[in-house]
């Protein structure tokens, strides 16, 4: 269900329209009804390079762990600053982040690039620290997050 839900994020394009409450109103003869439309930003593609975050330790997502995944992972994808290569290469960390938003113990689970590009990815996600506080709906804290960093060459496909 996690990773349905994560891969669904990535792949739903750039906006999600949620359609709140309706009110009608019936004053005299005439009846009104009014709509409350709210329109949420999700994950914008950064490049031609994937940044995916999901929390290891949650079994299902709360809108707002939604948001926050999705505002983490904008984040890391606009902070990630990959080593050229000619080559395909994949990172991914694992990281805990503290209620106030503070990001410790980050370290690689696996890699297909070089110690170079290891180092830089690491680097940037301590970089990006602090990020926002983890909401209340993380039951875990310090929660346990997971991040693939994938760098495609330039002018290659990103499929």
């Amino acid at each position: 269900m996690r990773l349905s839900v994560l891969l669904c994020s990535l792949l739903i394009p750039a906006t999600v329209v949620v359609t709140g409450c309706s009110k009608t109103d019936k004053v005299g003869d005439k009846t009104t009804t009014t709509t409350t439309t709210t329109t949420t930003e999700t994950a914008k593609p950064v490049g031609p390079h994937k940044v995916m975050v999901s929390p290891i330790s949650e079994h299902s997502y709360t809108p707002d762990q939604q948001r926050y995944c999705i505002d983490l992972q904008n984040r890391l994808a606009e902070g990630w600053r990959p080593l050229k290569s000619d080559h395909r290469y994949s990172v991914a960390v694992e990281f805990l982040i503290t209620r106030p938003g503070y990001c410790t113990d980050v370290h690689t689970v696996s890699a297909t690039g070089g110690q170079r590009a290891i180092e830089r990815t690491v680097d940037s996600v301590k970089i990006q620290s602090p990020f926002a506080p983890l909401p209340a709906d993380f039951k875990e804290a310090p929660a346990p997050f997971r991040c693939d960093f994938v760098y495609y060459p330039e002018g290659s496909p990103s499929k």
